[in-house]
């Protein structure tokens, strides 16, 4: 698979802001988020950092793109043991430290046994040991629904077409869903009361990708458009894509000025994707890879540590750092060390052991920048 260092770079900073988002409503007595600014000891994050939440749709945007180029020429069994080999490792490893992290604050193991269990398995039905486990399910429904696509090839006219008709057919089931919530938020009548006796907010429109399919689906297609070439078609289609997934954000915010924040920086993001993958070579002739690598390689686990140990970590730095410029930069520092040392060490091992399991690799130890294709 060929490498796209702008990938690593967007997901990086689309990390970062979903942990500012977070780092600015941690409470400072005991875990809790979120508290209001007036409490919280990095309020002054709140005006600017509360649409880090976009980095997510961000995210899954990355996520369409990366799939549709690691589907390609792939089996079902495959596929879904290198999803496993990429995704299982680091959640396993969180999910353990936010249990431990999570007892040790005092609460009881009773309530938070079963949520550990859930995280584990990537349970359709939470609640989870780590609030933004819910975006792993949502990631895990659709490499599930991609590797159905790739068993069903033969007789769908070969991979690539089956792939590119799923983008299409995702894209406008979300899309319609998209269309409907929008419409019952903003008109009146029989839509609206159909809409408020569906449960619309409901997690199950999350799994079943029909809230954020629209999100993949503009990815798959950046990707076929990168490697097989733009067509005014392709580019048609994108656009309205990309309208939905802004139309999808503004559901998210629910008002006008509000929403033109988040949608104006997904939207940057999103041409950055597309830019990245078809003229990043150009930018940088040399190669990047030993510098973006274990940029991107952190992002995961930054992203799976950071709410609950972020939470656990304020109160106690809070009562010793009376600065909030200094707190902000030694949380910062130590989640960023936690990502590094995880994705290095820990996430490099287990993945080793793991792909020997699944995939019978030769027991050759390798740098941990080249165990690991992209992933959102």
């Amino acid at each position: 698979m060929r490498y796209f260092w702008g990938l690593d770079l967007i997901r990086f900073v689309s990390a970062l802001m979903v942990v500012m988002f977070h780092f600015g409503g941690f409470g400072a007595n005991v875990p809790a988020w979120p508290v209001p600014a007036s409490e919280a000891p990095l309020g002054w994050l709140q005006p600017v950092g509360w649409l880090g939440w976009v980095g997510v749709q961000i995210f899954f945007v990355l996520s369409g793109f990366v799939i549709a180029a690691s589907a390609r020429g792939s089996t079902f069994g495959v596929f879904l043991k290198k999803r496993a080999i990429r995704l299982l490792p680091v959640l396993w490893l969180s999910a353990a430290l936010a249990l431990i992290v999570r007892a040790l604050w005092g609460e009881p193991l009773g309530e938070l046994l079963p949520a550990f269990l859930k995280t584990l398995v990537l349970s359709p039905k939470g609640p989870y040991i780590d609030g933004v486990v819910w975006t792993l399910v949502v990631e895990a429904a659709f490499y599930l629904c991609t590797a159905l696509v790739i068993l069903l090839a033969p007789i769908l006219g070969g991979t690539e077409r089956a792939l590119d008709r799923f983008a299409l057919l995702l894209g406008a089931a979300s899309g319609a869903f998209t269309l409907f919530y929008f419409a019952c938020k903003v008109t009146s009548g029989p839509i609206a009361q159909m809409g408020a006796a569906l449960p619309l907010g409901s997690f199950a429109f999350d799994v079943t990708l029909l809230r954020q399919g629209v999100f993949f689906a503009l990815g798959m297609l950046m990707y076929q458009a990168v490697d097989q070439g733009m067509t005014s078609s392709k580019l048609w289609v994108m656009m309205g894509l990309s309208a939905l997934c802004m139309l999808q954000i503004f559901n998210n915010v629910g008002q006008m000025p509000a929403a033109l924040a988040p949608i104006a920086v997904w939207s940057v993001a999103a041409a950055l994707i597309y830019l990245g993958a078809r003229f990043g070579d150009r930018v940088f002739t040399r190669d990047v890879r030993p510098i973006m690598r274990p940029i991107g390689l952190m992002t995961y686990p930054l992203y799976l540590n950071h709410f609950v140990l972020g939470a656990a970590l304020m109160p106690i730095l809070a009562g010793w750092i009376a600065n909030t410029v200094v707190l902000f930069v030694v949380m910062l520092a130590i989640l960023l060390f936690n990502a590094w040392f995880m994705a290095q060490y820990l996430e490099s091992w287990a993945q080793r052991h793991l792909k020997r399991a699944l995939l019978g690799s030769p027991r050759v130890r390798q740098p941990a920048s080249q165990l690991r294709e992209a992933r959102p």
